[in-house]
Parts: structure tokens; C-alpha cells; sequence
């Protein structure tokens, strides 16, 4: 048997008649299950890219009114972002009230609070203003009763001079100088001129009496004013003793025996 003959007569391989694949196709097969895709991915791929589709701009937006309102139907947005009404504040009562006072105050409703609060508001200011006018008058009294003491001081100081003053006027008049006998002559003589003189004599004599009798009302007040002030500081400094040194005034503490007494 020669060797071409033998290849002739060979029976041709079992999978001779079996289809042939393409081994590509089979690694993309093998690809899809393995990664879990599909044909359709090839489908996905072949769609646009993100950056073909249309800007949120271009997308149609909910249908509006003309002027902007929402549809009907809508309720319009609240952007407040709160819906809770705004409370008012608590009122306070009255400075000058009690503390018991202030207690019942949270009880009343908030109209008769606000009532309450401003007719007191209203009265304080009466009575401030009232304070402030008393406060004036007493300044003016008090200048006033200043202005009083320091013209009297001046006239205190000056009263001897006046006085002196005074009393030289008078011993020195016409009438003062004139002797008994010469007052008798001038009666008969010239009696209206002697009149004169001793009425213009008489007048001098009442002013100096009258400086003397200013100069001893002075002196009393004077007195008296020194006396009260006297017995004034006296008081207070017995309330000072008192309260520092109490035992000193307990007859008690500083009693003595009758031995003590004898010795």
C-alpha cells in the first residue's frame, strides 16, 4: 500500500461536519456573562453622551401665570421659613408696686396690665414733676432765707457804728447843746423855733432808740439760736453715746453699794 492511497482511504475526523466557530465571537459571549451585560450594550453605547442632552434651561418647566404666579390650583411657596406667629412681650408691672402685688400681676389679663402700667406710668411723673417743682421752691426759699441771713449779718455788724453814728447826731443837735435857761429864753423869744428844735431832736432820739432796741432783739435771737444749736449738738451726741457705749447710761452697771459710798 502506497502512502497516497492510505491518505485516500482514511475515514474523515468525527467533528469534520461540526460547525466552526469564531473564537471571537466567543470571548465577547464569554465577556456579556461574566460582566452581567447584554446586547443591549451595545444598544447603550450607541445612545448620546451626557454631554448631548439638553440643559436644565432648555427643559420644560411647570406651566405659569403671565406674571410669574403659580398654577392654578398651587398654593404659592412661603419662604418665611417660619409660621409661627411672633409673641409679645410680657409686661412688667409696676417698680413701685409690693411683692405681693407683683405676684397677683402675672393673673391679670394683658388689657387691664397695659391699663394698669399706664396710669401708673402717668401718676409718676405727676408726682415727679410735683417733687421737682417743691424741690425748686425750696432752693428759692433756701437762697431767699441765705440771702435774708447774710443781710442781716451785715446789718448785725454794723449796727454799733450806726448807733454811735446816731447818738453823736443827737447830743450834737442844737437842742441837745442848749441849756435849761436858754430853752425858757428861746420859749419866750422865739418860741416856734424851739419847737422845731426839740421835735428834729426827739426824731434822732427815736432813731437811736430804735437801733438799740434792734441791737438787743439780736442779741436775744442770738442767744436762743446758740442755746438750740447748744442743745441740738447735745442730743446728738447722746444718741451717739448711746448707741456705743449703752452701759454707760444703765444706772444699774455703774450703781454703788453703800460701803463703796462711805469710802
Amino acid at each position: 500500500m502506497t502512502g497516497g492511497s492510505t491518505r485516500e482511504n482514511l475515514a474523515p475526523p468525527p467533528f469534520a461536519d461540526a460547525p466552526v466557530y469564531d473564537h471571537s465571537e466567543a470571548e465577547s459571549a464569554l465577556d456579556a456573562a461574566l460582566t452581567g451585560t447584554s446586547e443591549d450594550t451595545t444598544i447603550r453605547r450607541e445612545r448620546p453622551a451626557a454631554d448631548d442632552a439638553p440643559a436644565p434651561s432648555q427643559r420644560s418647566a411647570p406651566d405659569q401665570g403671565a406674571d410669574g404666579d403659580p398654577p392654578e390650583g398651587e398654593a404659592p411657596a412661603d419662604d418665611s421659613g417660619d409660621d409661627t406667629p411672633d409673641t409679645p412681650a410680657p409686661v412688667e408691672p409696676p417698680r413701685s408696686w409690693s411683692k405681693e402685688a407683683r405676684e397677683r400681676w402675672s393673673s391679670l389679663p394683658r388689657e387691664t396690665q397695659e391699663f394698669i402700667l399706664r396710669r401708673e406710668t402717668e401718676r409718676d411723673a405727676e408726682v415727679r414733676r410735683g417733687q421737682n417743682e417743691a424741690a425748686e421752691l425750696r432752693k428759692a426759699a433756701e437762697a431767699e432765707k441765705q440771702a435774708l441771713a447774710t443781710e442781716r449779718q451785715r446789718y448785725v455788724e454794723k449796727l454799733p457804728q450806726l448807733i454811735a453814728l446816731a447818738s453823736a447826731d443827737l447830743m450834737g443837735g442844737e437842742y441837745a447843746r442848749m441849756t435849761p435857761d436858754q430853752r425858757i429864753q428861746m420859749s419866750q423869744t422865739d418860741p416856734a423855733r424851739l419847737l422845731q428844735l426839740r421835735e428834729a431832736h426827739e426824731a434822732k432820739a427815736g432813731q437811736v432808740n430804735q437801733l438799740l432796741e434792734a441791737q438787743r432783739e439780736i442779741q436775744t435771737r442770738q442767744q436762743a439760736d446758740a442755746k438750740s444749736n447748744f442743745e441740738k449738738w447735745a442730743d446728738e451726741q447722746e444718741k451717739l453715746a448711746r448707741e456705743h457705749v449703752p452701759e454707760f447710761f444703765d444706772s444699774k452697771a455703774f450703781a454703788f453699794s453703800p460701803a463703796q459710798i462711805h469710802t
